[in-house]
């Protein structure tokens, strides 16, 4: 049992308050329709909260460069806007490096007529404010491929000093089990230390965790839109595969992103009315296009969130949930095995195919990175997979206890 103190419960209600009457009013404000109610309360909310959870909360969902450039707090909270002014000022050089990054990449894979589509991270933050610094930093970069064409990119990038980490190898396989850690997977990373930091490349031959309706690379890439980077034109989704995209993200990551959700709201002020007629067939657009309302309340979500109140209820409780949990937590506790059946039952909760729910199911008993041996550099035996997780259950269940 968890035993809290009632006033740093009392302060972090406060700061959770705060921070999303916040989000709402900075997305929503264009310089005279906040009222001086609205403002006062902000005011009191803000003098009240904790500052060290708040910035926390800001880092934790991304939100530094959202609330920067917000107009509301320019004017009416300077001291949170200075806050956020020093940790910009860190963030821009990551971007740059990851803009240079991306831009080579491009010209390595035009130079050897491979497709490919750049995903989330700057291109993302292009498509939605116009200007590649609008969301923040990113990690790493994320690329779709062709399935066919793995293998042939995995070792040309590895020509300009990129690693694939060794447990990660299986992915290469050209067995049985490489298939099935490929089946069973939608990425693979690769790795390279330059200059004292380590560059990321995150290899996507699915662009989701689930099928959720979206087309093969190839149809995608015949809608793939140009984004100008710096002078350089990089391949991105369509708008609206942008869109789709980013809401079936969200709900794979049980809409515990506040970032995302401010994503899809933006890129919801985009779609024209055919758009919003297709997009609504798609469940996890309805599903998301709810969650990030509750966020914003832009109006242009309504055509497309769902109106069943009973799922309705459910997006609302486990969007809340999770968006106060660690970053990608399995929940109160961490690993337990009432959170790993939940985690269960919600991903399988969020498609209708029948291949979702065997990945689900394999994924339960084999993991991919458990397939590869790094010490012994060789494949485990099925029944050496088997003793692993066995074990790795065991000792999560003995500490839980102790």
């Amino acid at each position: 049992m968890r035993f809290i103190n009632k006033t740093n419960v009392e302060v972090e209600q406060l700061t959770n308050k705060f921070l999303n009457k916040l989000i709402l009013v900075s997305f929503n404000y264009n310089g005279n329709n906040t009222n001086v109610k609205e403002i006062n309360d902000l005011f009191y909310l803000f003098k009240n909260c904790s500052r060290t959870n708040l910035i926390k909360k800001i880092e934790r969902h991304k939100l530094n460069f959202f609330l920067y450039n917000s107009s509301f707090i320019k004017k009416h909270l300077p001291e949170l806007h200075n806050h956020l002014k020093i940790d910009i000022k860190n963030s821009l050089k990551d971007i740059l490096k990851l803009t240079a990054l991306t831009v080579n990449i491009s010209k390595l894979l035009n130079k050897h007529k491979i497709r490919y589509i750049f995903l989330k991270g700057i291109i993302l933050a292009k498509q939605i404010t116009n200007i590649k610094e609008g969301r923040g930093k990113s990690l790493d970069l994320d690329l779709l491929i062709e399935y066919k064409d793995i293998r042939e990119i995995v070792n040309l990038f590895q020509t300009i000093g990129f690693k694939v980490p060794m447990e990660q190898n299986i992915f290469l396989n050209n067995g049985i089990y490489g298939s099935i850690s490929r089946f069973l997977s939608q990425e693979m990373c690769m790795y390279r230390n330059k200059n004292g930091k380590n560059e990321f490349i995150d290899i996507h031959w699915r662009l989701t965790a689930i099928s959720c309706k979206f087309d093969k690379f190839k149809e995608l890439y015949s809608r793939h839109e140009k984004v100008n980077i710096d002078g350089y034109y990089l391949n991105s989704l369509s708008l609206n595969d942008t869109f789709m995209h980013n809401c079936a993200h969200a709900a794979v990551d049980k809409w515990m992103s506040y970032r995302n959700l401010i994503d899809i709201s933006y890129l919801a002020n985009k779609l024209n009315n055919e758009d919003l007629k297709i997009l609504k067939n798609n469940k996890l657009v309805r599903w998301s296009s709810y969650a990030s309302y509750l966020k914003t309340k832009n109006h242009k979500l309504i055509p497309l969130m769902t109106k069943n109140l009973i799922t309705r209820f459910f997006i609302k409780r486990i969007s809340n949930k999770y968006q106060n949990l660690p970053w990608r937590s399995l929940g109160y506790d961490g690993w337990t095995i009432r959170n790993r059946i939940e985690y269960f039952l919600l991903a399988n909760l969020l498609t209708n195919h029948i291949i979702d729910w065997i990945r689900q199911l394999i994924v339960c008993i084999v993991r991919p990175n458990d397939i590869y041996d790094p010490y012994l550099k060789r494949q485990r035996k099925f029944h050496e997979i088997i003793n692993i997780r066995y074990k790795n259950l065991r000792e999560r269940l003995s500490h839980k206890k102790t």
